[in-house]
């Protein structure tokens, strides 16, 4: 019962980051990132449009509060600056949605 109740926890979570990045993104649908919604795990991880660089998404990122582990933290050769990995378990839906949004507005302004 309890991992029933904890999968249903985490995919609501899951859901709210999900539904502030696509939100986002309504008016700028050719600068959201791609990404595959996960079964399971803690993790969503994006591929940045081509163009857009992964340093400047994470400070304008930074500069409004929100953080994440950028990619090439997770590759041995130091490549993966297009991947950005979001955690999901520690936050509100409220604060996911929002910080979905947030990640967006520092994709838009990166592009810029």
């Amino acid at each position: 019962e309890r991992v029933e109740l904890l999968r249903g926890v985490y995919r609501a979570k899951r859901d709210a980051l999900v539904r502030g990045i696509e939100r986002g993104f309504r008016e700028a649908p050719q600068l959201k990132p791609a990404y595959r919604l996960p079964n399971g795990g803690f993790f969503l991880w994006l591929k940045l449009p081509a163009g857009i660089e992964g340093a400047k998404v994470a400070k304008e990122a930074g500069d409004r509060g929100v953080a994440y582990v950028p990619g090439p933290a997770f590759f041995a050769d130091g490549s993966g600056s297009e991947y950005i990995r979001l955690a999901w378990s520690m936050l509100s839906e409220d604060d996911l949605e929002t910080a979905g949004g947030l990640l967006a507005d520092s994709v838009k302004a990166a592009a810029t």
